[in-house]
């Protein structure tokens, strides 16, 4: 086999991921303090890809599945969003889609026991008297400390809204949701 000779070239590969998210942008349009959170997601900084898609916006709790890029998810805190297209392809997001409300909102705590804002942390030194909305005394506290959820009698509180006065001079509102 004379006269046969072989060459070798450096061929580069790129791979082009058929849908980008690098800038992806998303909005919580209404600040009025109230669940649930409605996010709008900017389809625009969304590249490539052929639409409709679906996106699937889970937590440590829960998966909903979206064919629009309008949301309302019921607790704060980080969520991963995938996006998916006709054709199959899917882009995962973790670590960048992290909802919260307006820092003018009373704090929420949902004590489930599942690591993720299961107490609310009362600051101030001094006896703290959590009150319910109807104006009963629910628990004392020395504070620092922080309120797991229960009452006095070590029985878990309802969802509400809880009022906390710490030293009769200090008041902090907070919502407890279950």
């Amino acid at each position: 086999m004379a006269g046969i000779t072989l060459n070798t070239k450096a061929i580069t590969v790129i791979m082009i991921p058929c849908i980008v998210t690098n800038d992806l942008k998303y909005t919580l349009p209404d600040i009025n303090c109230t669940y649930p959170i409605k996010i709008e997601l900017d389809e625009n900084s969304i590249i490539g890809g052929n639409r409709p898609f679906t996106y699937t916006l889970k937590n440590n709790e829960s998966t909903q599945v979206y064919t629009s890029s309008v949301f309302s998810v019921s607790k704060e805190g980080p969520y991963e969003l995938t996006i998916k297209n006709t054709q199959g392809c899917e882009v995962i997001i973790k670590d960048k889609i992290n909802i919260s409300r307006n820092e003018d909102c009373d704090p929420v705590f949902y004590p489930n026991r599942d690591g993720i804002a299961d107490t609310y942390y009362i600051e101030f030194q001094g006896k703290a008297k959590i009150y319910n909305r109807e104006g009963e005394l629910v628990k004392e506290i020395n504070a620092p400390a922080h309120w797991d959820g229960t009452t006095n009698k070590g029985i878990e509180a309802p969802s509400g809204l809880y009022v906390i006065v710490v030293n009769e001079n200090i008041s902090i509102r907070v919502s407890l949701i279950r």
